[in-house]
């Protein structure tokens, strides 16, 4: 007996549509890797008074004459941040300060900004030579006297344009696979919008 293999076709398979999602979902996780800096938040301006903490993305806050969080007087309170900044090139980077009132910033353990005095809106900067891909120790502190309180932190170099330092550039210790989810405690962030925590993450 002879089989008719004529008409015989294998079977073949749909393609699935989930795959590029799965990449696309991947890559996107890649990128945002970086989480921020933990913020710790005192309602005294000599870090004395802890109220919270908590993980933000980047440090460009005006509070205008409010504070950051109900729990926090809107005069006299201080921050400070810490973590990790990572080079994206390795140049000499200026770091900038934009506050009212104080602030000074160590990176690499290096005091390179140190305006710890009340004053109106100032900025300052400072200098240091850093290598790409290298995560390096960074700490901001602040104080709010009195009036407007505002703080920013920017960077720049030959082949960085000024900007507010990335969360992508900004990791709390050793840079996590992903960033975090967060839970309901309200901060006021620049320009108003509303910040969340819990656990020292942010939303």
């Amino acid at each position: 007996m002879q089989l008719n293999r004529r008409n015989h076709r294998p079977p073949t398979l749909a393609a699935s549509p989930a795959a590029p999602q799965a990449i696309e979902s991947l890559e996107s996780r890649v990128l945002l890797a970086g989480n921020g800096l933990v913020g710790q938040y005192y309602n005294n301006s000599d870090f004395t008074a802890y109220v919270v903490s908590r993980t933000d993305g980047t440090v460009n806050f005006d509070w205008k004459n409010g504070s950051p969080a109900d729990s926090i007087g809107a005069d006299t309170f201080s921050i400070r941040w810490t973590g990790k900044v990572r080079a994206s090139y390795s140049q000499t980077y200026t770091f900038y300060t934009r506050g009212d009132d104080g602030a000074r910033l160590w990176v690499d353990g290096k005091l390179i900004i140190n305006n710890w005095t009340a004053h109106a809106h100032t900025e300052n900067s400072g200098t240091i030579a850093l290598v790409a891909g290298r995560d390096y120790d960074i700490k901001l502190e602040y104080f709010e006297q009195g009036g407007g309180a505002l703080i920013s932190l920017s960077w720049s170099s030959a082949s960085q344009t000024k900007q507010i330092i990335p969360q992508t550039n900004l990791f709390t210790a050793t840079p996590p696979p992903t960033t975090l989810a967060a839970g309901r405690d309200a901060f006021a962030g620049f320009g108003g919008e509303s910040y969340t925590s819990q656990s020292g993450l942010v939303n």
